[in-house]
């Protein structure tokens, strides 16, 4: 699935690990190929370590904070340069962090013409 928006939409509703979504995640980073791949099927909703190796794989140079409160995590990305970031919570500090790197890719999207990710409902 190439959809960022749809696909954050299903990661902010996860309430748990889902690999039908661990491999959409993965495809939406390195193209629909890959996420056939079983080196790169990697337990990222399910693994905290899975999800901050990806985040540090897709946006390399960027920071992170993750925190819980109670039953949620919050969690922020950030470029040490202050031109990116982004927040998002989530039912798991994977399930943030994996929201907040899409919300990152989307923005990096709407600001490049030369990204090939389409988003649904955006002109």
């Amino acid at each position: 699935m190439s959809d960022l928006l749809e696909l954050l939409a299903r990661t902010e509703a996860a309430r748990g690990a889902d690999r039908e979504l661990d491999g959409d995640i993965i495809a939406a980073c390195f193209g629909p190929n890959v996420k056939t791949a079983y080196a790169w099927r990697l337990p990222v909703t399910a693994s905290l370590d899975a999800a901050l190796a990806l985040v540090e794989r897709v946006l390399p140079g960027w920071d992170f904070t993750v925190k819980r409160f109670g039953m949620r995590a919050n969690v922020e990305v950030f470029e040490n340069n202050g031109k990116g970031y982004e927040y998002a919570s989530g039912k798991t500090p994977a399930l943030a962090l994996l929201a907040a790197l899409l919300k990152a890719l989307i923005a990096q999207a709407k600001s490049s013409n030369t990204n090939p990710i389409e988003l649904e409902g955006e002109e």
